[in-house]
């Protein structure tokens, strides 16, 4: 059975329910149990194994009893929110050197797992998690709490596999008043992930070199579509400026975009403004010319 959680709760999933009805908020469960690597990029050879190691910490006070298990996740949406499937293709690939620990208080132990890749394995990405589940624990207000981390494994099947990116749509801010942001929808047809390497640079409306710049980096499954969102960071100044992009796109050549932004910081306008109204209203004022009196 598939179940969703979004994935900001990757790192450490903790579910609760409530043993008894408080008639306060009841605080929120201890979160000890720790894992690492949180996320490891393999490339394996059909009819090979990989070899690897986790670590698990306890940072709570109590002794922890602690599972591990695998489930094959996906993304279900552009904002990359993740779905787990305990009986996906892939999860018996994988094998733990001990299926249950036990974690003193203030301790760290190691948890060795193997991932087979069996010879008849078509290339490709495949995506597994490596969870570690603590055994149901009772906080002094009846709160009953599990932890569960998880470790992501990011699988490439050797072979001929393709990194193919597109960018579906574009949106780059004319104008703007704070912090301007530039989106994409990056899709990826390809047969395994890849990272798009992507990058803004700001340069003024007469050239030169670059005044400010950032970049940034996302993993996009295969058969997926991603938003990408960036702040611009924006110049000093008001003015008109050029925004020079580069969006990596795996295998395909990265794409280029430049655009234009009026960049219009608060504080400045309202100085401007303040200036140009003085200026109006401290203009000189033109005197009317009398006109000559004709005698009959």
């Amino acid at each position: 059975m598939k179940y969703k959680v979004r994935s900001w709760l990757l790192a450490v999933v903790v579910l609760s329910v409530s043993a008894v009805m408080p008639t306060h908020a009841a605080p929120s469960p201890e979160r000890s149990l720790g894992i690492s690597p949180l996320r490891n990029e393999l490339t394996i050879s059909p009819g090979t194994s990989f070899d690897g190691r986790l670590t698990l910490t306890n940072s709570g006070k109590s002794t922890l009893s602690v599972t591990m298990d695998a489930e094959v996740f996906s993304v279900t949406d552009e904002a990359y929110n993740y779905s787990f499937d305990p009986a996906g293709k892939g999860v018996d690939w994988v094998s733990f050197g001990d299926t249950s620990v036990t974690i003193d208080p203030g301790k760290s132990t190691t948890i060795s797992y193997k991932v087979a890749v069996p010879i008849d394995s078509e290339p490709g990405g495949r995506y597994v998690s490596l969870f570690a589940s603590s055994s149901p624990t009772t906080a002094a207000s009846g709160v009953i709490s599990i932890n569960r981390v998880a470790s992501l494994l990011y699988i490439t099947v050797a072979g001929d596999v393709t990194r193919t990116g597109k960018v579906l749509t574009f949106n780059s801010p004319l104008l703007a008043f704070g912090n301007p942001t530039w989106t994409a929808a990056l899709q990826n047809s390809g047969s395994t992930h890849f990272h798009s390497l992507y990058s803004v640079s700001v340069t003024s409306l007469f050239g030169g070199s670059a005044l400010t710049s950032t970049q940034g980096d996302s993993l996009i499954l295969p058969s997926s579509v991603r938003l990408l969102s960036q702040v611009i960071p924006y110049p000093q100044w008001l003015g008109i400026y050029r925004l020079d992009y580069t969006i990596g796109l795996g295998d395909v050549p990265a794409q280029q975009e430049t655009k234009w932004i009026l960049y219009l910081p608060p504080v400045q306008s309202l100085l401007i403004l303040g200036i140009l109204v003085g200026l109006f209203f401290l203009r000189p004022k033109q005197k009317k010319k009398s006109t000559p009196k004709h005698e009959d």
